[in-house]
Parts: structure tokens; C-alpha cells; sequence
């Protein structure tokens, strides 16, 4: 499961500079908050179906990419998919602030995912320890999702004013 998750990240990050980034770079300063988070939704919307899928032919995508020997990943790879949704779209919210130089607020974010995991992973109340893991990695990437959309609300706001 987490060397499916980090292959679709690779992909996604390389999407995201290659591709996203220059789009925001020069189409950012013509967004409202609106047009922006109509566009959030667009990349959720095209994740969703593809980790649907993933999901239900998860045996057979583990196998085929991964071959034998990692049938025990099936029981992380819903956790890792939540939590990669939300990792994309605060990714997203990276480059919304990397394309109007808030660099300082992304280190946030980059310093945030490990702090907040290995808090999660040390302090969850729970004793199964597939459900720690996958509980822990979702949630780290839905706080650090929300830390950054309130940067990126943050950025709309002063900018309208």
C-alpha cells in the first residue's frame, strides 16, 4: 500500500510541477476564490473514480503492480487512498502558494506531514495496528489539508481586500 501511494504521489507531484504549477503561475492572479476551489474539486473528481477502482480490484492491481507477496497490503490500501486524497489536494494548495511566492507557508505543510504522522501513529488510542497506521496517515493529511486551505483562503482574502 505505501508503495502504491508513493508511485501515485511520484506521478502526481511530477503532474504538479510539469504541468499544475505553470497553469497557477500564470492563471492564479485571475482566480477567485470560487473559479479556484471549482478546479480543487475537479482534481477530486478525477481522483475519486480512479481510487474507487483501484479499491475494488485492489487484489488484482496489487498483484499486477507489485506482483506476489504483498497480499497483506489490500487491508492498508483504503487508508492510504483517504488519506492520498487529501494529500493531493493539499498539494494542490502547495502550488496555489508556491505560484504566488508563499513559500514559507508550503515549508509548513512539508514540516507538518511528519510531525503530525508520527504524532498520530505514537498517541491514537487504538490497539490494532493496520487501523493505527491507516487512522494515522489519513488524518495527517486531512489536518495538514486543512492547514493549508486556510492558507490558501487566507491568501483570496487579503487579496480581495
Amino acid at each position: 500500500a505505501v508503495k502504491f501511494s508513493d508511485t501515485l504521489q511520484q506521478f502526481f507531484g511530477m503532474l504538479c510541477a510539469a504541468v499544475l504549477l505553470p497553469y497557477l503561475s500564470r492563471n492564479v492572479h485571475n482566480f477567485n476564490i470560487l473559479t479556484w476551489g471549482i478546479r480543487l474539486w475537479g482534481l477530486a473528481a478525477l481522483y475519486i473514480p480512479l481510487a474507487t477502482i483501484v479499491l475494488v480490484f485492489s487484489s488484482t492491481v496489487i498483484f499486477l503492480l507489485f506482483g506476489g507477496g504483498y497480499e497483506t497490503s489490500k487491508e492498508y490500501l483504503q487508508y492510504y487512498l483517504l488519506g492520498d486524497l487529501f494529500r493531493m489536494c493539499a498539494l494542490f494548495c502547495s502550488y496555489t502558494l508556491i505560484s504566488v511566492d508563499r513559500f514559507g507557508r508550503v515549508l509548513i505543510f512539508e514540516c507538518l506531514q511528519g510531525v503530525i504522522y508520527v504524532a498520530l501513529y505514537t498517541y491514537l488510542p487504538v490497539s490494532d495496528e493496520i487501523a493505527k497506521v491507516g487512522y494515522a496517515y489519513s488524518l495527517t493529511y486531512v489536518i495538514c489539508f486543512c492547514f493549508m486551505l486556510a492558507f490558501v483562503f487566507s491568501y483570496f482574502k487579503r487579496r480581495s481586500n
